[in-house]
C-alpha cells in the first residue's frame, strides 16, 4: 500500500526508533507497551539481558519479557520466535519490541542482524504485527545505521511514526547479501558426494580438540550433517566442507552447486504443509550463528558455534 505521498509503506507496521540515552530507551518501551494494551494487543519484548532490569518495571498485564542475547543470538531465529507469538495470539494483533543488536556483537552478527531486519519485512507481510526495533545512535558505524535505515518502511521520529524515505523494501543490501570472508588459507577442507562418514569424523574431530562439550559437539554434528545431507538430496552433485577455530568459536564453511530460492528458508517455524526448510530450521536452532548466501553460482553456509556454551 501507499501513504498519501505516494511512498509505498510496507504492512505489517516495521518501526525503527533510535536512541540516546537510557531515559529515550525506557520511554520507547513504556510508550509502545502502554499502546500495545491500550489496543489490547499482546507484546512480546526481545531486549539484551543486561536491559531485562530496566524494562521489567514497564511491562503491563499483557507483555512477555524475553531474553534477546539468547533469541537473538543468531539472528536467523528472531522471525521463527515472531511467527510463532503472532500465531499463539488466534489472529488478533500483536506487538513486538526487538533490539538485536548490542555492545561486542561481532561484524559477521551485525551483518546477519540487518539481514534478518530486510527479511522480516517479507517474512510477515499481511499479517497484524506492530514491531518495534531499538537500536543505539550512537556506538555502530554510519553505513551500519544507514543499513538499518534501509531495512525500515517507517521510522520514529521527531513528529511521531513517519513513513522513512530511507526505505528500499524488501530487497537484500549488498551489504548483507555480499559474499562471505575466504576460509583461511590452510583450514582443513573435505570433499563429499556419497558418504558423510567423513565429514562426521571431521566434525568430531575438531570438536573435541576444541573442547567443546559433547552435547554442543553432538549439536554440531547435526547442523554439519543436515546441510551436507541438503547437498545430496537436492543437488545430486559434490560438495566440501572446511574447518577452523577462532579463539571463540569452531566454525565450519560448506559450499556446494545448489540454490536455495526460498530466502525465508530456515527461518519459518516448520510447517508440515509447506516442503523443505526444517532442516535449515533446526541448523539455525542449534548454531550460535548462521551465514547464508545462495544464487545461481551455487550455496554457502557457515555455521558458528561458541566454545564453552551451553546446549540449547
Amino acid at each position: 500500500m501507499e501513504d498519501g505521498g505516494g511512498f509505498p509503506v510496507a504492512d505489517p507496521r516495521h518501526i525503527v526508533r533510535l536512541y540516546r540515552t537510557t531515559d529515550e530507551y525506557l520511554a520507547a518501551i513504556s510508550g509502545f507497551i502502554l499502546d500495545a494494551d491500550a489496543a489490547g494487543e499482546s507484546a512480546l519484548i526481545a531486549v539484551p539481558s543486561e536491559r531485562q532490569p530496566l524494562v521489567r518495571s514497564a511491562l503491563g498485564p499483557r507483555a512477555t519479557l524475553a531474553d534477546m542475547s539468547e533469541l537473538g543470538r543468531n539472528p536467523a531465529r528472531i522471525i521463527s520466535a515472531l511467527c510463532a507469538f503472532i500465531d499463539s495470539s488466534a489472529d488478533q494483533p500483536v506487538s513486538f519490541v526487538s533490539e538485536p543488536a548490542w555492545p561486542g556483537r561481532s561484524e559477521s552478527e551485525i551483518r546477519e542482524v540487518l539481514r534478518h531486519e530486510a527479511l522480516v519485512n517479507l517474512a510477515i507481510s499481511g499479517r497484524r504485527a506492530t514491531m518495534l526495533c531499538l537500536y543505539a545512535a550512537t556506538g555502530l558505524p554510519e553505513r551500519i545505521m544507514t543499513e538499518i535505515r534501509r531495512a525500515h518502511p517507517l521510522l520514529f521520529g521527531t513528529a511521531g511514526t513517519e513513513s522513512n524515505p530511507a526505505f528500499t523494501g524488501t530487497a537484500l543490501s549488498g551489504y548483507c547479501d555480499q559474499p562471505l570472508p575466504a576460509v583461511p588459507a590452510g583450514a582443513p577442507m573435505l570433499k563429499y558426494r556419497e558418504n558423510l562418514r567423513e565429514v562426521r569424523d571431521l566434525v568430531a574431530d575438531h570438536a573435541r580438540i576444541a573442547g567443546l562439550p559433547s552435547s554442543r559437539a553432538g549439536d554440531f554434528a547435526l547442523a554439519v550433517s543436515e546441510i551436507a545431507a541438503n547437498t545430496l538430496r537436492h543437488t545430486g552433485g559434490e560438495g566440501t566442507v572446511s574447518l577452523w577455530r577462532s579463539p571463540t568459536e569452531l566454525i565450519c564453511h560448506l559450499e556446494d552447486g545448489g540454490h536455495i530460492a526460498d530466502p525465508l528458508a530456515g527461518r519459518r517455524p516448520p510447517d508440515h504443509d509447506r516442503p523443505g526448510g526444517q532442516g535449515l530450521w533446526l541448523v539455525n536452532q542449534v548454531c550460535d550463528l548462521v551465514e547464508l548466501r545462495s544464487g545461481s553460482a551455487g550455496t554457502a553456509v557457515r555455521l558458528h558455534i561458541r566454545l564453552g556454551q551451553p546446549s540449547r
